[in-house]
């Protein structure tokens, strides 16, 4: 098969997105079809959805090297990670430190939390930079909430030596990687996370509606969700139709309910049923290639790209070191939007964010798709 046969939107675009949306494969359209055309024809599946779902956690564990029962199946990161930051008994006075770099969600769950009394103060760090972090964050800090990836500037953030200031003042460690998984290899437990979170649709080429947040057991043990579910309650029917027991043969805890003892803690309640089954076909097939040779890909497109780009004299907002780079090249531009929508009528798609023109190159890429976008750009601002 070529690229084209596995995600034909290549056969019609030079794709260059993948920080807003992925491609979507083949096989996750035709997993999401066949489930539907199903459900059309003979009724709802359930139990296939939940076993669905707990392939695509155990999938996830292994893309970024946990136990399974410390991920959970969640709606979307914003949700997640909202649900986890309201789980923690933060101690009075608590601080918490952030990044400018972050995507704007965690900001504003941490900004509603100092308007609540919740923290009494958000640090935020402007660049990024371990000696700035360092000053930032003291023993009255209870969270550092950092992205992997910048998703403007596609900066990658050392989150290990971030973890390790982190912890020596008490603090726990919480990373959006969103931009980072799917892209660069991911061991949350040697970069030293108490708790994670990414989303489907971008570089891992699921769709909306589920997203993957990541608990270490110490967080669990600390963590005491404010809100409780029928599938986050201890004995809740996944929990049953996992151990092959009628998850209704025998009444619910109901009065005397108390929250899962693993990660499920955090699933409330019944999910998109056609994207859970999007995200294990996804998951599958990124699971099938070598995260190593993916990310090699990548690093090498991500430098032609940028590369290219700044000999054609264009500011480049992406950090220039290659170890602080990951899928993402945004260039500073005029009429950003503009420039944008020309491209997309040339059939050329990639993103305006702000005065930024941004690329995001995938493992599907190539050297031909960054030389036809080079062209086009140069002759849409010349015109």
């Amino acid at each position: 098969m070529t690229r084209e046969d596995d995600f034909p939107i290549l056969s019609r675009y030079t794709y260059l997105d993948s920080a807003s949306h992925g491609a979507t494969p083949r096989r996750v359209v035709e997993a999401e079809r066949e489930y539907i055309e199903s459900k059309f024809t003979d009724g709802e599946d359930w139990p296939r959805v939940l076993s669905e779902l707990f392939r695509s956690k155990a999938l996830f564990s292994s893309l970024v090297k946990v136990k399974r029962s410390n991920v959970a199946v969640v709606p979307n990161v914003s949700t997640g990670l909202g649900l986890l930051l309201s789980s923690l008994n933060l101690k009075r006075g608590s601080t918490a430190v952030a990044s400018l770099h972050n995507f704007p969600t965690s900001l504003h769950i941490l900004t509603n939390m100092r308007r609540r009394g919740t923290i009494s103060d958000l640090r935020v760090a402007r660049n990024n930079t371990i000696d700035e972090y360092e000053r930032l964050i003291d023993d009255s800090t209870s969270v550092v909430c950092v992205d992997a990836v910048g998703w403007l500037s596609g900066r990658v953030v050392d989150l290990r030596a971030l973890s390790e200031i982190a912890h020596d003042h008490g603090a726990i460690m919480i990373s959006d990687m969103f931009h980072a998984c799917g892209v660069i290899p991911v061991d949350i437990k040697n970069l030293g996370l108490d708790a994670a979170i990414s989303g489907m649709y971008k570089w891992l080429l699921g769709q909306p509606g589920v997203s993957f947040l990541v608990a270490t057991d110490e967080i669990l043990e600390v963590s005491d969700p404010p809100l409780m579910g029928w599938f986050s309650i201890d004995d809740s029917v996944t929990q049953r139709f996992e151990k092959n027991e009628n998850p209704f043969f025998r009444p619910l805890p109901l009065l005397d309910a108390k929250p899962a003892r693993d990660a499920s803690r955090f699933e409330l309640g019944t999910l998109s049923d056609s994207s859970v089954i999007a995200a294990a076909a996804a998951l599958e097939l990124m699971n099938e290639i070598d995260e190593h040779a993916r990310h090699s890909s990548i690093e090498r497109l991500v430098k032609e790209m940028a590369d290219l780009l700044s000999s054609e004299g264009h500011t480049i907002y992406t950090p220039l070191d290659s170890h602080k780079r990951s899928g993402i090249v945004s260039i500073k531009i005029k009429e950003a939007f503009e420039v944008s929508s020309r491209l997309r009528s040339r059939r050329i798609i990639c993103s305006a964010r702000f005065d930024l023109l941004r690329t995001s190159l995938h493992f599907y890429n190539t050297r031909d798709d960054i030389d036809v976008f080079i062209k086009a750009l140069r002759e849409v601002l010349r015109g």
